[in-house]
């Protein structure tokens, strides 16, 4: 049996700012905003990114860090990502 990804939720203290950064670093456009969410959507309209705001930041790192293979990037509010090329 075969699952697919539908969505995915990034907690942020600042929902918009995240929100609005990942729409423009990835060119994607802003479909749904209120004052504690905001989503995104790429253009193929494929499954969109929604950004809740989160009443408790998380203040441990992630696991990439330093065991990644990858240049480990980090986005404003400083949760790290990976760029890979297409696979």
């Amino acid at each position: 049996m075969s699952t697919r990804l539908v969505n995915l939720v990034a907690d942020a203290a600042d929902p918009a700012a995240s929100a609005h950064w990942w729409a423009e670093a990835l060119g994607w456009a802003v479909i749904f905003e209120t004052r504690h969410e905001v989503a995104v959507e790429p253009p193929a309209g494929r499954p969109g990114l929604p950004w809740c705001s989160s009443p408790s930041p998380t203040t441990s790192r992630s696991p990439t860090g330093s065991a990644s293979t990858w240049p480990v990037l980090a986005a404003p509010e400083g949760s790290e990502f990976c760029v890979l090329s297409p696979r």
